[in-house]
């Protein structure tokens, strides 16, 4: 019979093998639940991080956005009412009879102001957007259906400005295409432009309409180079997103739904600085559109609040966000009409700016004067005139 040997290493070998043992089930079980606590932390700084990183890109495209939106919507504002003296010669008169006998009967009352729009609405579809009188060469923009409401009652607006294109040097065949419409093209450009387009103004009108292939709310611009054409179609969309676009009409001295002073003629006492901001509605006086064009054409500045909202759901995705006075977002300031609240999750920008209206908008008629003189009187006089045709010499449109 054989005897086993058993060497010194050999005996440590096995005595390491003996203290060597298994986890047991209680120690497996607390690390799994150790490196689960670990997974599941880092999932959530991640996805903190990621909603954060989302977030923060969305707000500063709705910013980029809304930047891009007031500064055309300014760079048109500024171009309002302005006429150039190399393509116009007629000045004001003191009343309507005496600036139709030296304007070719051309009535000023008929003339529409420079400035003009709709509370709540859109421009009307179709062939029935417009309305042009071939007498005073002045297109109309009709009032259509609601704009974009994100809650009931919370329309946007619609914007109009008109304004004349600038001649290049002294030449009275062509334009500088210094001026612009709302798609950013350049009015009038090159050398064989319409004759219109020198002897009329341009119209672009701003308004907020639903996206038919997205849903989402889109301000849009359409445009017409000269006012005895039909507005551009289809529209262009410059931003999408934007679900509030409110305007209030800075006015110099009048009330709303009234005449221009209180002795109810259609000039009056006039100063450059509005006294009182008012929505379109306000500015309309019943069955009177003389009146009503006198009103428009006493706008001084323009105030002008947008909400965008960003196109996923950053905040919380599929819940809604608290009701209560912190959802609620005022573009023009508590009591302007414009509040409404948030009522889902997106993310959302508001943003509020006013325009001076630098150039005179008293089109037509008005009594001249120096400032200062006396109440009669004292109403700055305009350099603006009526086209003329350059076929002629001197002659009125």
């Amino acid at each position: 019979m054989a005897h086993l040997t058993t060497t010194p290493t050999t005996l440590r070998r096995l005595r390491r093998i003996a203290r060597q043992r298994g986890l047991t089930l209680i120690e497996l079980m607390v690390a799994l639940v150790v490196g689960l606590m670990v997974i599941l932390a880092a999932l959530s700084v991640f996805t903190t991080t990621g909603r954060s990183a989302g977030t923060v890109d969305a707000a500063g495209q709705l910013r980029d956005d809304a930047r891009f939106a007031a500064d055309i919507i300014q760079r048109l504002a500024v171009q309002t009412g302005f006429e150039d003296i190399g393509f116009v010669t007629r000045t004001y008169q003191g009343t309507p009879q005496t600036y139709k006998a030296a304007n070719g009967q051309v009535d000023p009352t008929g003339m529409m102001a420079p400035i003009s729009g709709f509370s709540g609405k859109k421009p009307a579809a179709g062939n029935g957007a417009v309305t042009y009188n071939s007498s005073t060469k002045q297109l109309t923009v009709n009032e259509g259906d609601a704009s974009y409401c994100p809650q009931a009652g919370k329309c946007s607006d619609t914007l109009v400005l008109r304004y004349q294109a600038v001649n290049k040097g002294d030449s009275l065949s062509d334009a500088d295409g210094s001026m612009m419409v709302c798609s950013g093209d350049a009015l009038g450009a090159g050398d064989a432009h319409d004759t219109e387009i020198r002897t009329e103004r341009a119209v672009s009108v701003f308004y907020v309409d639903t996206d038919p292939e997205t849903g989402e709310p889109t301000l849009y611009c359409r445009y017409t180079t000269k006012e005895s054409g039909n507005l551009s179609t289809p529209a262009t969309p410059l931003v999408k997103g934007v679900e509030s676009f409110k305007v209030l009409y800075g006015v110099d001295n009048i009330t709303a739904n009234t005449k221009a002073d209180a002795s109810g003629a259609d000039t009056g006492h006039a100063k450059l600085v509005p006294s009182r901001y008012l929505t379109a509605g306000e500015m309309a006086v019943s069955g009177d559109t003389a009146a009503t064009q006198t009103n428009w054409r006493r706008v001084r500045t323009l105030r002008i609040g947008l909400v965008l909202r960003a196109g996923d759901r950053p905040i919380q995705r599929g819940q809604a966000v608290a009701q209560g006075d912190d959802a609620t977002i005022y573009p023009l300031g508590e009591g302007f009409g414009g509040e409404y609240t948030i009522n889902d999750a997106r993310l959302r920008q508001p943003y509020i700016f006013t325009v001076n209206v630098r150039n005179c908008l008293n089109q037509g008629y008005q009594s001249a004067g120096d400032p200062g003189a006396s109440a009669s009187t004292d109403i700055p006089p305009c350099d603006v005139v009526v086209p003329r045709d350059p076929s002629t010499t001197g002659g009125s449109v």
